[in-house]
């Protein structure tokens, strides 16, 4: 007999191979069992390819040390959310509200947008005042008065009440603009830039100085800003002819007086307004004035702070330069000091 599996020649009565173990016939019909049998019990010599019993099976929940064990696959250890509501409709008329509100918002910003870049810009005029300073020199208490009285003088630079076409215009605080504004001095009083403003200096009693700009006008508007900070009168003098020191005179007085008159070359003036108080000046020292004089042909008109107080007609001139003054010619006169800033010319 041979082996079914290797083909070796099986001894008689042989349990199982000698060659390769595996169990004979003669075994089978011994024990009974059968070569199909899933298990097959263990004897010395059996083959190398009987099945072992499956281990025990792992119980969770407990185990042989005492320690409970879950399972990592128990369902009811985890818990499950709660599916999100379903999302809420906005219902028309809600949506219609929330639109117009929107729309609101929107229209409230451009309309505030459109005034920001739209606003008129307005200037303050504060009134003037002078600073104390100790008796260390005139030439500081000058210095101060002047520059105080510059710094709270206002230009309002975008205003003509006089029409015409701007042809001159100054801050007045040098001569940087090229309208050859006279500067010097001599035994009878001062032209000169101090403290940022244009400073026109009487020094001797009954008596006045006029400083000029070399520009020669016709027919025009003339307007300045004026601070007597010492003694009586200042103002403008207009159509002057330098050869023959032929002109006319504005004249506005710290006690509020105004006059024009016409001088012709000579000691004698005429006189086209005679002095009167003016309720449109500004009366006292350290008071800013706005003064402006229109010469069209042979009209000639006065203003203060843009009110018109005087008109006349005179022929006398025709053209000339501009100027400005300081004058000592009041009862019991001062030295005078005066000081000018933004100077404006329009042409007619």
């Amino acid at each position: 007999m041979h082996c079914q599996a290797c083909g070796a020649q099986l001894p008689s009565e042989a349990n199982a191979c000698p060659n390769c173990g595996t169990l004979t016939p003669a075994y089978y019909a011994k024990s009974g069992a059968s070569p199909h049998d899933p298990t097959i019990p263990a004897v010395s010599g059996s083959s190398p390819y009987a099945v072992n019993a499956p281990p025990p099976s792992i119980q969770y929940g407990s185990n042989p040390d005492g320690v409970s064990l879950q399972s990592p696959y128990d369902v009811n250890s985890y818990t499950i959310a709660p599916p999100p509501p379903p999302p809420r409709k906005v219902s028309p008329v809600m949506l219609g509200i929330l639109t117009a509100v929107v729309l609101l918002v929107v229209g409230a910003s451009v309309g505030f947008v459109f005034l920001s870049n739209h606003q008129t810009k307005t200037t303050i005029q504060p009134t003037a005042t002078t600073s104390a300073v100790s008796n260390t020199g005139n030439a500081d208490t000058n210095a101060t008065a002047t520059a105080t009285a510059y710094a709270n003088a206002t230009a309002t630079a975008e205003a003509n009440p006089y029409g015409g076409t701007l042809a001159l215009s100054d801050p007045l605080r040098d001569n940087s603009r090229g309208y050859g504004w006279v500067v010097g001095s001599d035994n009878t009083g001062s032209c000169q830039f101090l403290g940022a403003a244009y400073q026109v200096s009487d020094i001797v009693l009954t008596s006045s100085i006029g400083c000029y700009a070399s520009p020669d006008f016709s027919n025009f508007a003339f307007e300045v800003e004026m601070t007597i900070i010492k003694g009586d009168i200042g103002g403008i003098g207009f159509r002057f002819g330098n050869r023959l020191h032929t002109k006319y005179e504005f004249y506005v007085a710290q006690n509020g007086t105004v006059e024009l008159f016409v001088a012709q070359g000579t000691a004698t003036t005429k006189t086209l307004v005679k002095p009167v108080v003016s309720p449109a000046v500004h009366q006292g020292l350290n008071q800013t004035n706005i003064i402006a004089v229109v010469a069209q042909g042979n009209t000639i008109t006065l203003y203060a702070n843009r009110q018109q107080i005087a008109s006349v007609t005179d022929n006398t001139y025709s053209h000339g330069q501009i100027g400005l003054y300081a004058s000592s010619y009041a009862t019991a006169g001062h030295p005078t000091e005066v000081v000018y800033s933004n100077a404006r010319v329009w042409t007619f």
